[in-house]
């Protein structure tokens, strides 16, 4: 909060600073943003989290607006436990639970992604343009998603999930 504090009231010309709470909604409106980026934060979210979130993101975003985020690539896959690591090349998906960090709340753990997985779980929700290995400070993962529909196209898709 006090990151969020300081830009407040030293960039406030630049960019409007908000804090948001672990959930969404979030206070804007629908189709607000043309790009919305978010750094770590899908590295670090359980799956129905994350499933949430992407769900409140395609509610912000205009259509034909871009949204980037990062994951664990490929490189970071070998701090998997070993016996969990045929599972999760399996799924794609994998949420590592380990003790909680000081500060942070318990959810806020190690979440791994292939590309296969993104490509097919996060497409009811946007069109993946490109995945960049090591995009992201050469550290993890850059992913370009595009809106292609409206939010209750979507909304119609999580009623309908066989289509």
């Amino acid at each position: 909060i006090e990151s969020i504090q300081w830009c407040q009231t030293h960039l406030a010309s630049l960019a409007h600073f908000r804090t948001n709470s672990d959930f969404p909604p979030l206070e804007y409106p629908d189709e607000h943003f043309d790009f919305i980026y978010c750094i770590s934060v899908f590295t670090h979210l359980p799956e129905e989290m994350q499933f949430q979130w992407l769900q409140e993101l395609n509610r912000l975003l205009k259509v034909g607006g871009l949204f980037m985020t990062s994951i664990h690539g490929e490189q970071l896959f070998p701090s998997l436990p070993p016996e969990e690591f045929a599972s999760f090349k399996q799924q794609g998906f994998y949420y590592l639970r380990q003790a909680a960090t000081k500060g942070l709340p318990d959810y806020y753990q190690a979440t791994f992604h292939t590309h296969d997985y993104i490509r097919k779980n996060w497409q009811k929700f946007f069109n993946i343009l490109e995945i960049y290995p090591r995009g992201i400070n050469n550290h993890q993962d850059a992913v370009i998603c595009e809106k292609n529909c409206s939010i209750t196209e979507v909304n119609a898709r999580k009623q309908n999930p066989m289509d």
